[in-house]
């Protein structure tokens, strides 16, 4: 397909126009100074720590808005459509999420939400089948098509879907389905991890708390884990990243401390007991990829309202997946942190208080229950102590919330 050099797109919420800009997606970065529209409709990642807009955090925010380059299996995709970056895929697929209601409109584009948004529209499983295959020959036969037909990147999602793990969007009748493989290195573990960290969630809280992950079998890998969209059309997903940028924060001040206070401003009453549901499950599971990026706050995209904490999703880098064959099952220590601490063991002692809202004695029997999930996976279950030692490391770590309750 023919390369733009540098594009100008105005940055629409739903059809408010927020800013209009140039933007070179191959050299990655905003050209001249942007125009702003309406600043109540910008995303909250485009503004600096005063709370106004900057073509830097613009430039930031459409970066973490692509595909990851260490995706795998993007290299292909791009190579396969002249492309170079993933922002040029971006791009190309007018920025369009399942996420939230942003999009990039061209100059001079008779366009409105309704021509162009996947909440309501069907889209094309093409992109998504290319970059998280079904099977060999899918991929194959998905990335030649994406080569013949470049309507196929313009009408899809997954163009817009950041994270490492391979994954796509699956449209379902109305419903829209985010289906995630896992990693050979870790013995696609990751997707029975989702699984495990919806049981666990079941327990301790309430259904509207946490994003439910079912399995799929597959084949190739075996199993997959599938989960709602958390968002719809009126809503949208701003991580915590995007909150805690755009405002100041005081330098005796932790940023859970900062956060929570955000979310008490502007009228989440209990931000604080959802990022103790949060850490909670992080600590059970041993999650070493809780960053800012994966969790934050819900808004309504109309009327800018803060709704509430996003409910907890994507653990599926968890349970010692990382760390396969050499059942090493000690207490994680991060060169960031992750999201407040370097050491991820010590956030739930060091952030939450006594506990109240945890029944605790719905933890007992759960050791038992995620081993039987990993039991799925005759690869896991074949490495001598692997499960043995799982069980033994969940049971601390399960032991050490409950001695919290008080």
């Amino acid at each position: 397909m023919p390369r733009e050099t540098t594009i100008t797109r105005t940055l629409m919420c739903r059809d408010h126009e927020a800013a209009t800009f140039s933007y070179d997606p191959v050299a990655r970065r905003v050209v001249g100074r942007p125009v702003v529209h309406d600043p109540a409709y910008l995303p909250l990642g485009c503004l600096d720590q005063s709370g106004r807009f900057a073509a830097p955090r613009l430039r930031a925010w459409l970066a973490n808005r692509a595909v990851p380059a260490t995706r795998p299996g993007l290299a292909p995709v791009l190579q396969r459509l002249g492309l170079e970056t993933p922002e040029e895929l971006l791009a190309a697929g007018l920025g369009l999420s399942l996420s939230d209601q942003y999009w990039l409109r061209p100059p001079d584009a008779d366009l409105a939400w309704s021509d162009v948004n996947y909440f309501e529209r069907p889209f094309s499983p093409a992109l998504g089948a290319a970059l998280a295959p079904h099977d060999p020959d899918s991929g194959s036969e998905a990335l030649e098509a994406a080569g013949r037909d470049g309507i196929v990147i313009a009408s899809s999602p997954d163009s817009a879907l950041n994270g490492n793990l391979p994954k796509r969007w699956e449209a379902r009748g109305s419903a829209r389905l985010l289906v995630k493989s896992g990693k050979p290195e870790s013995l696609f573990q990751e997707p029975l991890n989702e699984r495990i960290a919806t049981l666990l969630c079941a327990r301790i809280m309430g259904e509207k708390d946490y994003v439910p992950y079912e399995l799929m079998e597959n084949g190739y890998p075996r199993l997959l884990s599938s989960c709602p969209c958390m968002v719809d059309a009126w809503t949208e997903f701003v991580p915590a990243a995007d909150v805690i940028l755009s405002m100041p924060v005081p330098n005796d001040q932790s940023r859970f401390e900062a956060l929570v206070g955000a979310c008490e401003r502007h009228g989440i009453a209990d931000a604080r007991a959802a990022l103790e549901r949060m850490l909670v499950v992080d600590h059970v599971m041993a999650n070493f990829d809780r960053h800012w990026g994966n969790f934050g706050i819900l808004v309504d995209a109309e009327t800018r309202a803060w709704l509430r904490v996003t409910p907890i999703f994507d653990t599926g880098e968890a349970l010692w997946c990382d760390r396969p064959l050499a059942n090493d099952f000690s207490p994680y220590r991060m060169a960031h942190p992750m999201p407040f601490l370097r050491a991820v063991g010590e956030q739930l002692s060091r952030y939450a208080g006594g506990l109240a809202w945890l029944n605790a004695d719905a933890l007992v029997g759960f050791a038992d229950e995620a081993v039987g999930v990993l039991e799925m996976s005759p690869a896991i279950a074949g490495i001598p102590g692997r499960l043995k030692g799982v069980r033994a490391a969940i049971e601390k770590n399960v032991a050490e919330v409950r001695a919290m309750r008080r």
